[in-house]
């Protein structure tokens, strides 16, 4: 399903490129600005904006851990929006989209400052959520909340994000998830 389409009965594979429907349309030409393309081990997602203020996430493939984070663990042939609500009243447009094994993030603007969200796996607690007992089958905002987040990368287990103060401050690095080898930079296993 990670391809965005139907396959022939029997099929697993495309051998040729064929366009994708976003928008389930009935038209693949008709998508307006795409941008943003993620790909994760068995999903894949694109951002897309069909003329309006607001910005769409479409994910499609395995859901097995909510990596598509449309609130279930069902995956999808064809691409779906992604249940997300803004947090504030402005307007909203996606900055990066990143996927990884069976993990979604994607940084958000608000017209004045970024913001990280996570959702799917969320082994050794790599969501940034404040808890690993559960995995988010829709996005959530990492537990930093008071910085604009500029950067991130995304390995499935760990993550580590570049952060500024909006203020003018002083960057700061924060670090969460598996730390099996000090991979976080905390100076300890322990976290």
């Amino acid at each position: 399903g990670q391809l965005g389409y139907d396959l022939p009965s029997g099929s697993k594979s495309s051998w040729i490129p064929l366009p994708v429907d976003i928008n389930g349309s009935g038209d693949p030409y008709d998508e307006g600005q795409l941008s943003n393309l993620a790909m994760g081990e068995s999903f894949s997602g694109v951002v897309a904006n069909n003329g309006t203020a607001e910005m769409n996430i479409y994910t499609w493939g395995n859901n097995s851990y909510g990596q598509l984070g449309n609130g279930t663990l069902i995956g999808h042939t064809k691409p779906t929006p992604i249940l997300f609500e803004s947090p504030s009243q402005n307007i909203l447009t996606v900055e990066t989209l990143d996927f990884n094994e069976f993990s979604s993030a994607m940084i958000f603007n608000d017209g004045d400052l970024n913001f990280l969200y996570t959702w799917g796996s969320n082994w050794y607690g790599g969501a940034g959520i404040g808890t690993e007992s559960y995995n988010p089958k829709s996005p959530e905002q990492v537990g930093i909340t008071e910085l604009n987040v500029n950067a991130f990368s995304n390995n499935g287990r760990s993550m580590e994000i570049a952060l500024t103060n909006p203020f003018g401050g002083a960057d700061l690095l924060y670090g969460w998830g598996y730390n099996d080898v000090n991979q976080l930079g905390l100076n300890s296993k322990e976290i």
